[in-house]
Parts: structure tokens; sequence; C-alpha cells
């Protein structure tokens, strides 16, 4: 008694994998549909050399610069705010207005997790665009080279 082929009734040799060549290609294809739909991220605007700014050019009175120290102390314009009314201070602040942007400056040392935390509660809050400030070398901000 040997194998039996398949025309005998008995078992088959072969398993039959094109069920499972059909689920594998269906799931490729889920993949493939949804990767781009899950990735996410920040649009960013990066700031122009220091060759291409402008120094002549008097601050716009109407721009609201938030800051962020060393020891995690925000500051909107110069006036501090605490983490707590920060939500509060933009929401009021971007209420009324129609340029809804923002600039920030952060100080190098702070880790991206607190930055983008705060940019987070800015954003949420009527702020539509954002633009960074380099650090100022000059005035101690700490820029330094890489």
């Amino acid at each position: 008694m040997g194998m039996s082929g398949a025309g005998d009734g008995g078992a088959m040799r072969d398993p039959n994998v094109t069920p499972i060549i059909d689920v594998m290609l269906v799931l490729l294809i889920i993949f493939m549909v949804v990767t781009p739909l899950t990735q996410a991220g920040l649009d960013v605007e990066l700031p122009e050399s220091a060759d291409n700014i402008q120094t002549d050019a008097a601050p716009d009175p109407n721009q609201l610069v938030l800051d962020i120290d060393s020891a995690g102390q925000v500051t909107i314009n110069k006036q501090p705010v605490t983490r707590d009314e920060l939500p509060l201070r933009v929401r009021d602040i971007f209420e009324t207005r129609s340029d809804k942007t923002i600039f920030m400056r952060a100080a190098p040392t702070l880790k991206y997790g607190d930055v983008v935390a705060i940019l987070d509660v800015v954003r949420g809050n009527g702020v539509t665009r954002v633009g960074i400030v380099p650090n100022d070398p000059m005035a101690g901000g700490g820029g330094g080279s890489r």
C-alpha cells in the first residue's frame, strides 16, 4: 500500500495554497490603502538664513511672539503666562483676529516634547499658523553651531 493519488479519492499530496494567497493579497491591498492615511505630522516653515533677513524693518506691533525659556516659562510678547492660563489667553487673543499666526521662539536646551506640548495647546485654541523664530546668538539665545 502506497500513497494514493487524488484520483483514488484519498488524501492529496500537496496542500491547496490558493486560499492562503487570496487572503495575503487582500491583506496587502488593505495595508497599501491604509498606510498613507495613518501618516501624521506638522507643517513646518523653516526660518530664512541670516543673510536673507532684513534687519532694517521695524517689528509689526500686531505680531505675537511666544517665548519659552530654558526653565519652561512661557511668555507672550514678553508678558509671563502660566501653562494653566495659556489656552484661555491664546483663545482670547485669537478670537477676534483674522490673522491666526503666532511666532514661537524656544530655548535650544528644551526637550522636543515640551515644545510640542505647548505647540499643541496653541494650535488647539485658535492658531492656524506657527512661525519658528531662530534664537539670536548675539542676544545670548544660545543658537550655537552644529
